[in-house]
């Protein structure tokens, strides 16, 4: 299970790399579709 904090410091860095999913994954050492369900998770509660 992963900590807010790292949640929220993976969806800053994908901001950061302006979307870039396998990259950002790649520099977090998570997995890419992990990190596409937290961006899809924060657009939609931006809503």
């Amino acid at each position: 299970m992963h900590k807010i904090e790292e949640i929220e410091k993976a969806l800053n860095l994908l901001d950061t790399y302006d979307g870039q999913l396998s990259k950002t994954a790649r520099a977090l050492g998570i997995n890419r579709y992990t990190l596409r369900s937290w961006r899809d998770k924060r657009k939609k509660e931006n809503l």
